[in-house]
């Protein structure tokens, strides 16, 4: 992550940032299948267990908030992380070898 190269679906899965890979054709109806199954859990429910699984990285982001926004800002903020996010999403759009 800290590179900020590209991985594959199969690093990112090994690596915990994926709970699943799917292959391309099934991909919509895998999606909307565990959208439904989500859907289901009632709402307050979904969004209390949300809360206490975030809770312990919040809780460190906000006690150092105050240390790290004005950096965080103009790193984010700079002409050079600009430029690079641009180019990163140009290569997107550029044909891979194997499309």
């Amino acid at each position: 992550m800290l590179t900020g190269r590209t991985v594959d679906a199969a690093e990112a899965q090994r690596t915990g940032w994926v709970d699943d890979v799917v292959d391309p054709e099934v991909l919509l109806a895998d999606a909307v299948a565990r959208a439904e199954t989500l859907a289901r859990i009632p709402t307050g429910t979904y969004s209390i267990t949300k809360d206490q699984l975030h809770r312990p990285a919040n809780q460190l982001i906000d006690a150092g908030r105050p240390l790290d926004d004005e950096r965080v800002l103009a790193g984010w903020l700079s002409t050079e992380v600009a430029d690079r996010i641009s180019a990163y999403l140009q290569s997107l759009r550029s044909p891979r070898p194997s499309d």
